[in-house]
């Protein structure tokens, strides 16, 4: 019968499975048919076509990205246009994705996942890496304070604990206090406003901040802003007896101390007696290895092309990689949908930023920044061959992620387009030997899609 034929009182299983046959007629992909081939009809009410999901997940996920698809399909399949419901089983118990268990927290607040062994080191935080080793190696030996600074979800708090590990490894009776700058200031508040005991309360805090304590990690010292007044000063009278005793600490901040608006000049006079060290966005390399690094914690293997794709989209910072990484995962566990790149492009579209609009200036101006050229010596530097490399790898860019012919990016580049095509191909035959030179085009890539 013919799909467009209309259907006398049609059964609706066998209505379900005309669209199942028309959908696997499209040539859609394996996963998608098995997604969708989890639905089954149920009862129908006038002027609808009623299908139950066996979960709420997968029904919202259906509704969300295939719902389209379903309805013009269902329009082909019926005599005449009814509505689509989307039902979930209510009998089924709510499925969550499976999680490893939270580590347990030492009694110093340190999370004993958070080590130097655990953390993926790149160019982005080298500098950090190393101080943050030494410190914790010799602490109030040599840069104290350490003053770590740097944008949100980039690893500054994964360091402080694994300095405290580090120092506790060595040390197991070292006094290691680790706190962020809202806790210490709620702890400071509550201890001034202790009712009769202010006085023994104050004491104690004190106590804690300064007699005992060897290592002193404080985290997101910006959140002291405007009238915290009292406890940046309580924090200069620690800072200041803990640094006579030779004894460490380590600050963190999205800022360096130079542009933090509401901290006095005395304590940031005090933060550049130690050293500074910020740490940077990571590369795509960095960012690479931190997924796989995370994927191998939770016992996924995640294709290389998937984890290249979510790398090359997320740069900003660690968190928001581990976020896409939590929810490829929860896709992949409550659907069962094998982990694909098309897979990881769909169970992400909403969340990851969208692409940038690429053309031939900024594909330039990206690849000079890359290779540290500026872009006229790009496009108008002679045959050395590091400037000969970069240029190939430009060309190479403008032919596959814009529209541009030969001949275009051929005056662009000020070259004949004999010569165009020649580096693209070129570049093309490199990139299936060459893991070095992929690296380099991957990361240029991700600095133009994101």
């Amino acid at each position: 019968m013919h799909l467009n034929a209309p259907l006398a009182m049609p059964d609706e299983q066998a209505l379900w499975e005309r669209v199942l046959a028309a959908l696997r007629g499209r040539g859609v992909s394996q996963h998608l048919q098995g997604l969708i081939g989890q639905l089954r009809p149920v009862g129908s009410s006038p002027g609808k076509f009623a299908l139950i999901a066996p979960t709420p997940f997968i029904r919202d996920w259906i509704e969300d990205n295939y719902r389209d698809t379903l309805v013009e399909l269902l329009d082909s399949c019926l005599p005449e246009p009814r509505s689509l419901e989307l039902l979930a089983d209510a009998t089924a118990a709510p499925s969550t994705p499976e999680r490893s268990p939270e580590a347990p927290l030492a009694p110093s607040g340190l999370n004993p996942d958070y080590t130097f062994a655990s953390f993926v080191l790149g160019k982005s935080n080298e500098l950090v890496f190393s101080a943050a080793q030494g410190v914790a190696k010799q602490p109030g030996v040599g840069n104290n304070p350490l003053f770590i600074y740097g944008d949100s979800g980039l690893g500054k708090t994964h360091v402080l604990h694994a300095i405290g590990n580090e120092v506790l490894r060595h040390k197991p009776r070292a006094r290691v206090r680790l706190i962020n700058g809202e806790q210490f200031m709620n702890e400071y508040i509550t201890a001034t406003h202790g009712g009769a005991k202010t006085i023994e309360k104050r004491e104690e805090f004190r106590r804690k901040y300064r007699q005992d304590c060897d290592v002193l990690l404080l985290d997101d010292i910006q959140l002291w802003r405007g009238s915290a007044v009292e406890t940046r000063h309580e924090f200069f009278l620690t800072f200041n007896e803990l640094y006579e005793g030779r004894r460490q600490i380590v600050i963190t901040s999205d800022r360096p101390p130079s542009e933090l608006p509401d901290i006095e000049e005395r304590l940031k006079t005090r933060f550049h007696h130690g050293l500074l060290a910020d740490i940077q966005p990571p590369a795509f390399e960095t960012r690479l290895g931190i997924l796989q690094k995370k994927a191998e914690a939770r016992s996924l293997l995640i294709p290389d092309d998937v984890a290249a794709f979510i790398a090359e989209r997320v740069r900003r910072n660690v968190r928001e990689l581990e976020g896409a990484l939590n929810r490829l995962i929860a896709v992949h566990d409550l659907t069962r949908m094998p982990i694909t790149l098309e897979m990881a492009q769909q169970a992400l579209r909403n969340i990851l930023p969208p692409p940038q609009v690429v053309n031939m200036d900024s594909i330039l101006e990206q690849t000079s920044r890359y290779y540290s050229l500026p872009v006229d010596r790009l496009i108008r530097g002679g045959r050395q061959k590091r400037v000969a490399d970069a240029r190939a790898v430009a060309m190479y860019l403008s032919r596959d992620m814009t529209r541009a012919s030969f001949p275009e990016i051929g005056t662009k580049f000020e070259k004949d387009h004999a010569t165009v095509m020649y580096n693209c191909r070129k570049i093309e035959k490199r990139l299936e030997s060459d893991p070095a030179l992929r690296r380099e085009v991957a990361e240029i890539r991700s600095r133009l899609t994101v």
